[in-house]
């Protein structure tokens, strides 16, 4: 899974772990989206897919900020992340890479990715 993500103008650090220090309280809570700190966390205990599901949803969380909208209903942001992930996961988006962009290649959390330098 990515470590930053950009979001709009800003980019998000994201952290995979067990515990949500302000939210330890709550165990049903799968992720949750910092705003003023531009950080989404995910449970690590949440199996692999489970894990891109709650990802996906922060990050529309932030995407919906992003485009001005300051309240989010939970129900539409978890309907949308759903099917965001599965088109994510199934369809190769590369096709919308500027032309001309050099591709490396990169390893985060032992899984090749790319990256794009200009």
């Amino acid at each position: 899974m990515l470590d930053k993500v950009k979001v709009g103008a800003l980019d998000y650090d994201v952290f995979i772990q067990e515990h949500f220090t302000s939210h330890d309280d709550d165990r049903n809570l799968w992720g949750y989206c910092d705003y003023e700190k531009q950080e989404i966390y995910v449970r690590e205990s949440l199996k692999e897919t489970k894990r891109e599901q709650v990802f996906v949803h922060e990050m529309l969380h932030a995407m919906f900020l992003a485009a001005g909208y300051m309240q989010h209903e939970e129900d539409m942001v978890q309907r949308l992340g759903q099917v965001m992930h599965q088109v994510l996961r199934e369809n190769d988006f590369s096709w919308l890479r500027p032309k001309g962009t050099e591709t490396t290649h990169i390893y985060l959390d032992g899984e090749e990715v790319e990256k794009m330098t200009h």
